[in-house]
């Protein structure tokens, strides 16, 4: 494979796989790069064709439309980018097959799929709602507090209801991070992982997290919502 002839997210799915992880390093240049999606017909409407890539369903995406005809897609595409893509799954049970069955390639599961249709921060003056739910999913919970005791670096965190822009779905569960003074680089994919897991051991399909600095003028409402976890001063 000549690197040359690799374009932003191929290098960056090259880079992801040396590593032997979906980080936030990769999803932020997915997320800003285009996708070609394969797209049909279901009941009169046209969406983003889904299939079932290695014992779950994923929508069908490609880095080219190259590899997308490579891939033997007989039918309409569509270019956006991978941000929005994901965006359309946002609380489903869907996942990503990005370049399925050819080199480079990753499938994304749906909590990874929410991860990269979050923004990497919260634009100033976007429209966003943030509230806290009217049940707490207690058992979830007690998981993140125990994902993130292990993330040094985290201090506190908290599971709202939030959702951005007018356009975008329903509120969503989403954990809100505080981060400790000084925290290192990787300090955010790890809690984004702890996350991660505790959603997928819940069931949870969908489960956004930010990080609270990234919700600009938000950040004082989102801190006196009550901490589903606080790191012991000991």
């Amino acid at each position: 494979m000549d690197p040359t002839e690799l374009n932003e997210s191929e290098r960056a799915l090259v880079d992801g796989r040396r590593r032997g992880v979906v980080d936030e390093q990769l999803l932020a240049v997915v997320r800003r790069e285009p996708l070609v999606c394969g797209v049909e017909e279901v009941d009169g409407r046209r969406q983003p064709a889904a299939r079932e890539v290695g014992g779950a369903v994923a929508v069908l995406a490609w880095t080219s439309v190259d590899r997308a005809v490579r891939g033997g897609w007989p039918g309409e595409l569509v270019e956006q980018r991978g941000q929005e893509v994901a965006a359309l799954l946002a609380g489903t049970a869907v996942g990503l097959a990005i370049n399925a069955g050819d080199d480079p390639g990753v499938g994304l599961d749906p909590g990874q799929v929410a991860r990269l249709a979050q923004a990497e921060v919260v634009p100033a003056g976007t429209s966003v709602y943030l509230g806290e739910p009217e049940v707490r999913a207690e058992a979830f919970e007690a998981r993140l507090a125990a994902g993130l005791s292990g993330v040094a670096a985290v201090s506190e965190a908290r599971v709202v209801l939030m959702a951005t822009g007018s356009g975008s779905p329903p509120p969503q569960p989403t954990v809100v991070l505080t981060l400790t003074k000084n925290a290192p680089a990787d300090a955010r994919e790890s809690a984004y992982s702890a996350c991660d897991r505790a959603a997928r051991a819940s069931g949870m399909p969908y489960l956004g997290v930010v990080v609270d600095d990234d919700l600009h003028g938000l950040k004082a409402t989102a801190l006196a919502l009550p901490a589903a976890y606080r790191r012991s001063a000991g």
